[in-house]
């Protein structure tokens, strides 16, 4: 997946870097293909709760509804939870800092 520098080509596939965050760290990857749906895929720590989880979704689909002006129909946001135990930092898992 190529990293998003500006614009997305028509078609382009676009990503943003690994985001550092109270709790976890959240990667955040976005990709736009323009014959076919968005699709979001949000990677994160568990530990959110279904509120948390459902706001995300709903801002991440206003966005790209804003934006593209895609129909909300066409969006699909997928959020992948991994425990603290099979993510590290600096060498260290998250579940033992």
């Amino acid at each position: 997946m190529a990293e998003s520098t500006g614009a997305a080509r028509p078609g382009a596939a676009t990503s943003s870097p690994l985001l550092e965050r109270p709790g976890g760290i959240v990667l955040i990857r976005v990709t736009v293909e323009i014959r076919s749906m968005p699709v979001v895929t949000i990677e994160m720590a568990a530990g959110r709760t279904l509120d948390q989880k459902r706001r995300v979704v709903e801002e991440f689909t206003n966005t790209l509804v804003s934006v593209l002006g895609v129909d909300p129909a066409e969006i699909t946001v997928l959020v992948h939870e991994i425990g603290r135990d099979s993510i590290a930092k600096a060498g260290v898992l998250l579940s033992e800092r």
